[in-house]
Parts: structure tokens; sequence; C-alpha cells
């Protein structure tokens, strides 16, 4: 049975038309759109950090990563909070997909996202600090 977050998430995916595949990735944007033109950047930038996490966790990753680019944050709130909660981005364990803002101003690329989904396949520690800092440890920043 469809849950109404289901049917959030079908509206949500279903208007990213356009689509880009790479090596380990389909990316789903909208045409016209920031993600649009610079999708052969943002392929390039993802699978550099996918290598980089398969290789610093000991991974064989062998499924191809949803990747839904979306022009606000809010969009991607409003699904995954259910409100109207800005979200830039956001990694869904266990449906391989990955929501993610990119516009002129924010672009919510690279290693963070994809780190939760990798490292999913290892285990999936209760304490938001260790799911959050191995994240931010493959973005390589530090507060």
């Amino acid at each position: 049975m469809q849950t109404d977050r289901d049917a959030k998430e079908e509206a949500f995916e279903q208007d990213k038309t356009e689509i880009y595949i790479s090596d380990h990735y389909i990316f789903h944007y909208r045409a016209g759109s920031v993600a649009e033109k610079d999708i052969k950047f943002i392929a390039e930038t993802q699978e550099k950090c996918f290598s980089k996490i398969c290789s610093s966790l000991k991974v064989d990753y062998t499924e191809k990563i949803d990747y839904f680019l979306t022009e606000s944050p809010l969009e991607i709130g409003r699904v995954i909070w259910e409100e109207e909660a800005p979200c830039n981005g956001c990694a869904l364990c266990g449906r391989n997909k990955v929501y993610a803002t990119y516009n002129n101003n924010i672009k919510c690329i690279g290693s963070h996202e994809d780190t939760h989904l990798i490292s999913f396949l290892m285990n999936f520690p209760e304490s938001d600090f260790v799911v959050e800092g191995l994240a931010m440890y493959m973005d390589g920043l530090w507060w």
C-alpha cells in the first residue's frame, strides 16, 4: 500500500524528466535547469567522490545511485519532513536515492549524501554523530 510519503516521493521524482547516466549514477533533473547546464561537471564530481568513498570504506557498491537534482530546498523538505522546512540534500538509505538541491546559489554535490548511502551497506549506526561525522569526514570539512 502506498503511503503519503511514497506518493510525495513519486511526484517529486516524476517531474525530473531529463536523465544523464554515468558509471555509478542515474541523474534526474528538469530541462532548462542549472543542473542540466552543469550535468557533466556534476557527474564527474560524483564519480570522483564515489571512488574515494568506496576505496576508503573498502566497499564494492554495484548498484547505480538515483540522484535527483532540484532547484529548491523547500521541495526536498516537503517530501522528507512533510512540512515547509528546507533541506539542501538527503540520502534515502535502503532506497538507493539522493535528493539534492542544485541552483545558482546552492550546489549540494560531493561526498556527503553518497557516504550515507554507501556506508549503509556496512552498518547504519544509531548515533547521528557517527553517521554525520563520517559524511563530514568524506567531505573534507570540519567546523
